[in-house]
């Protein structure tokens, strides 16, 4: 018995440390397939992401409108106190100042808020693209064997061969998937990988 469990541990030890034994698993890569992908791009390209820039657009027109408005005003008071800071009087000199800051705190005021509500809104519309668009990618991945997808413009990328780029292929899809009617704007193809920024800003509408 003894001599029967020293041959199974030996067999046991030759089968873990030979290479012709252990050739059942195989070190051959499997076929892979890589592809990349211009987010902001895409996204910016689709039908829908240039319906929500447009109504963006349209929603902040006003109050971009009226702040443009109140800067013209600032810069006329300004322009006034400059030209009559040496010919008013004293008290009518520190009446104008302090109009002037006040206006001017209120114009930046007005601005800051325009930017954060606009930023806001356009962030918010951008996640949802997104979230659309991510489907849109793990369907195509995976009707097509792809077992990894970059975002170039998020991360540096030196060479891109074009047949690896899907953005074009995701944009139609995201087109097909999400239709908009009242689109008045078509979209446009997007960059390419040598015209496209490696690492943009926000993807922002």
């Amino acid at each position: 018995m003894r001599g029967r469990w020293v041959i199974v541990t030996a067999f046991a030890l030759l089968w873990g440390s030979s290479p012709g034994l252990r050739a059942q698993v195989s070190d051959a890569p499997l076929p892979t397939r890589i592809a990349v992908v211009n987010m902001n791009a895409a996204i910016a390209a689709t039908a829908e992401g240039s319906k929500v820039t447009e109504d963006l657009q349209k929603k902040f027109e006003p109050r971009r409108q009226e702040l443009e408005s109140k800067q013209r005003e600032v810069q006329a008071l300004q322009q006034r106190y400059q030209q009559q800071s040496t010919t008013l009087s004293e008290p009518e000199r520190r009446r104008l100042a302090r109009q002037l800051e006040e206006e001017q705190r209120s114009l930046k005021r007005s601005q800051e808020d325009y930017q954060a509500d606009s930023q806001i809104e356009s962030q918010d519309a951008f996640n949802r693209l997104v979230d659309k668009m991510q489907q849109i990618i793990s369907q195509y991945a995976a009707q097509n064997g792809y077992v990894l997808v970059l975002d170039y413009s998020q991360i540096p990328v030196f060479y891109i061969h074009k047949s690896i780029d899907i953005t074009d292929d995701l944009v139609r899809r995201f087109n097909t998937a999400n239709p908009v009617e009242s689109a008045t704007t078509t979209a446009a193809p997007a960059p390419s990988p040598a015209s496209a920024p490696a690492n943009p800003g926000s993807g922002n509408p």
